[in-house]
């Protein structure tokens, strides 16, 4: 998960603080370390109440999507599934600047999601890869 390597960079941090005997800047490497887990926990906490309420899929992977979407004042977040015989993906939840997005029908992948399934590894994208995807067009933004 994204947030292990969070709290993994907090505890570094916190350490070579340690080691260098400022212990007020390693104090507040662990705190950020344990706010990062509080919030982790109280989104999986908050998801289970619904879910044990709610059986119907699609209701769970809006449930899931809103308190990700909520929890990290996310402007996107997408869930999909990725079938491996075909290489495509589909898109059960997906919300954009507060807007919910249908997607319907299975997708061919894209470069990044492509990144995700080969590595296994969660994709953090920053402004200098988005730019990067726009300038080899793996990727486009349409204005409207």
């Amino acid at each position: 998960m994204i947030e292990d390597h969070l709290i993994q960079d907090f505890k570094a941090q916190a350490a070579k603080a340690e080691a260098q005997g400022d212990w007020k800047t390693a104090a507040k490497y662990y705190a950020h370390g344990l706010e990062q887990r509080a919030v982790e926990l109280a989104l999986i906490n908050s998801a289970q109440e619904g879910l044990s309420s709610k059986y119907e899929m699609q209701a769970i992977y809006d449930l899931v999507g809103d308190k990700i979407r909520d929890t990290f004042n996310a402007q996107v977040v997408m869930i999909s599934q990725y079938d491996p015989q075909t290489n495509k993906i589909y898109h059960h939840y997906a919300i954009e600047s507060g807007q919910h997005l249908h997607i319907p029908n299975w997708h061919p992948i894209d470069a990044s999601r492509s990144k995700v399934v080969l590595t296994n590894k969660p994709l953090m994208i920053n402004q200098d890869e988005i730019n990067a995807l726009l300038d080899t067009n793996k990727m486009q933004v349409s204005r409207s």
